[in-house]
C-alpha cells in the first residue's frame, strides 16, 4: 500500500528539489542553444578549420557519456587552479553537453530550409544577413522547437547524474529520504510523477511556441543607355563537373522584349535562365546587365575575378525572378512575402511597402487573400503572390522559370492571363516554358535550345509556326499532333 501521509510530507522536500532541477535544465539549455548555435553559425561560415571544429566538438561531447565529462569538469578543472561548485560544474557540463545536440538539430533544421526560397531572396536582393534573420532562422528555429523540448526533457534526466557531486536535484533527494526512512515506493513514486511532470510542461511549452503565428488551415552603369541591350550575353559557357551544360551562348535580350526557351528537356534552358541572375555562377563569356557585367569583375590582367556579393546585388537589381516551385517563405502572409523585399532590400517604410505590395497584388488579382499564408493557397495562387513579389520590387526585367509547369491543367490559364497582362504592360520578360502555343501568342522572339547551345531564334512565326529547321520541326510535332483538334491548330501546322 502506498502511504499517502508520507507523500504529503515529502511533497515540500521534492518541490524545493524540482525547482532545483529545473534551474539547473534552464540554465544548461540556456547555455547549450547559445553554443549550439554559435557553433553552427561558425559551421555556416564555409571555412574548413570552422566545420573541422565543428565536426571534433559534437563528436567528442556526443561521443563520451555525460558522466564522464561531469567529473572531467568537477573534479579536473580544479587541478587547472579552477574550482567549481556543484551547480556550476554541473551546468557547465549540461550545456557544453547539449550545445553539440543543440548544434545538430539547428544543422538538420537549417538544411531542410528548401534552396529555392533563398534564391528568391537573393533575386529580391536580400544580403546573406537579412535572408539568415528573416527567412531561415524563423522557419528553422520553429522547425526545431519539437527537437528542442525532446533534447530538454533528455537534458533534465541527465540532470539527475548532478546528484553525484551532491547537487540536491531530484534524484539526490530521493535517495536520501530511502536512505534515511528506508522508504521505497512513496519517493521513487514522488520522482517518478516530478518528471512526468516536467517533461509534459516542457512539450506543453514547445507546443505553444510551435503553434504560434501557425495558419489556421554598382553601379552607374545601371543608368546605361537604351540603346545598349538590358541583358546581354557573350560567349556564355557552364559545366557541372565534366559535364557541359551550356556552350557559347550569345543572345541580346532589348528593353521590353517577351523571349521565350525552348527545347527539349536537359537543353539547358533553366540554366541559361539562372546565369542571366547568377543563381548559377557561369564558367565562360559574360553576362551583362544593362552594361554592367554580372558575378565577375576583370583584374589588371584582364581575368575574371569572382565580384562581392554586395555589387552582385547592385547589378542583378533590375532582375526579379519567378520560380517553378513558386518559392513563397511559409511561415509569412501574402502580404508578408511580398513586402519583405521592399522593406529589407529596398529600405521603404513600413507604411510605403504595404501600399506597393497592395498595388502589386491588385495587379495579379490577389489583394483578398493578403491575409493568409501560402499553405492555404492554390498553386496557381501561390504562383500569382510569386509574379506580385517580383512586381513589386519595380524590375526591369523579370525572368519566368516554368511558371505553369507545377500547376494542375485548370490552374495553368489564370496563370497565363497575368503574364499576358504583364507582356501588354511592356515589361521585359525571358521565360522558359513548354506552353508553345502561349509561346507563340505572347513572345516576340523565341530562341530553341539543344544539347546546352542555341539552335535558332526567330519570330514566333520563323520557329513554331513554320520552321524551316530540321530538329525545330521534330521537336514541334508531337505537340502539333496534340494539338490537331484545337481550332488555331491549322494555322500552327
Amino acid at each position: 500500500m502506498i502511504d499517502t501521509a508520507l507523500l504529503g510530507q515529502l511533497l515540500p522536500a521534492f518541490g524545493a528539489a524540482a525547482l532545483r532541477t529545473v534551474l539547473l535544465t534552464l540554465t544548461g539549455l540556456a547555455g547549450g542553444l547559445v553554443v549550439g548555435f554559435a557553433f553552427h553559425a561558425l559551421r555556416e561560415t564555409g571555412w574548413r578549420a570552422a566545420r573541422w571544429l565543428y565536426t571534433a566538438y559534437t563528436a567528442v561531447w556526443r561521443g563520451v557519456p555525460f558522466l564522464i565529462h561531469l567529473f572531467i569538469v568537477y573534479f579536473g578543472l580544479p587541478s587547472a587552479g579552477l574550482s567549481l561548485d556543484p551547480f556550476a560544474a554541473a551546468g557547465l557540463t549540461l550545456a557544453v553537453y547539449g550545445g553539440a545536440y543543440f548544434a545538430e538539430i539547428f544543422r538538420a533544421c537549417w538544411q531542410s530550409i528548401p534552396r529555392g526560397q533563398i534564391e528568391a531572396a537573393r533575386c529580391m536582393g536580400l544580403s546573406s544577413r537579412q535572408i539568415f534573420a528573416t527567412i531561415e532562422c524563423p522557419q528553422a528555429l520553429r522547425a526545431s522547437l519539437p527537437l528542442i523540448a525532446s533534447q530538454t526533457i533528455l537534458l533534465m534526466k541527465e540532470s539527475a547524474l548532478a546528484s553525484v557531486i551532491t547537487y540536491p536535484e531530484l534524484t539526490m533527494t530521493a535517495g536520501k529520504v530511502v536512505s534515511e526512512q528506508f522508504v521505497y515506493v512513496e519517493p521513487y513514486l514522488l520522482l517518478a510523477l516530478s518528471y512526468w511532470g516536467l517533461s509534459l510542461l516542457v512539450n506543453r511549452a514547445a507546443g505553444t511556441l510551435r503553434a504560434w503565428g501557425r495558419p489556421s488551415r554598382n553601379t552607374p552603369s545601371m543608368n546605361a543607355p537604351v540603346t545598349v541591350p538590358i541583358v546581354s550575353l557573350r560567349g556564355v559557357g557552364k559545366s557541372f563537373g565534366p559535364q557541359r551544360v551550356l556552350s557559347d551562348i550569345d543572345l541580346d535580350i532589348r528593353k521590353g522584349e517577351v523571349v521565350s526557351l525552348i527545347g527539349p528537356s536537359g537543353s539547358g534552358k533553366t540554366t541559361l535562365l539562372r546565369c542571366m541572375n547568377f543563381l548559377e555562377a557561369y564558367d565562360e563569356g559574360e553576362v551583362r546587365i544593362r552594361g554592367a557585367l554580372l558575378g565577375y569583375r576583370r583584374n589588371a590582367a584582364g581575368a575574371l575575378v569572382r565580384e562581392s556579393e554586395r555589387v552582385v546585388a547592385e547589378v542583378r537589381a533590375p532582375v526579379a525572378m519567378v520560380f517553378q516551385q513558386f518559392n513563397l517563405w511559409p511561415h509569412m502572409t501574402v502580404l508578408a512575402n511580398v513586402m519583405a523585399p521592399l522593406t529589407l532590400a529596398k529600405g521603404l517604410r513600413a507604411d510605403q511597402a504595404r501600399a506597393v505590395a497592395g498595388e502589386a497584388l491588385a495587379r495579379v488579382g490577389m489583394s483578398a487573400k493578403a491575409d493568409a499564408r501560402p499553405p492555404q493557397l492554390s498553386g496557381g495562387q501561390q504562383q500569382r503572390v510569386g509574379i506580385a513579389r517580383a512586381l513589386a520590387v519595380g524590375p526591369e526585367v523579370m525572368l519566368l522559370d516554368e511558371p505553369t509547369s507545377a500547376l494542375d491543367p485548370e490552374l495553368v490559364d489564370e496563370v497565363l492571363e497575368v503574364i499576358k497582362s504583364l507582356s501588354r504592360g511592356g515589361m521585359t520578360m525571358i521565360m522558359v516554358t513548354h506552353e508553345m502555343s502561349f509561346a507563340a501568342e505572347v513572345s516576340d522572339r523565341i530562341v530553341f535550345m539543344e544539347k546546352g547551345r542555341i539552335v535558332t531564334i526567330g519570330t514566333p512565326r520563323e520557329v513554331i509556326h513554320a520552321p524551316a529547321h530540321p530538329r525545330i520541326q521534330a521537336f514541334l510535332q508531337p505537340w502539333i499532333r496534340r494539338s490537331l483538334g484545337h481550332p488555331a491548330a491549322g494555322a500552327l501546322a
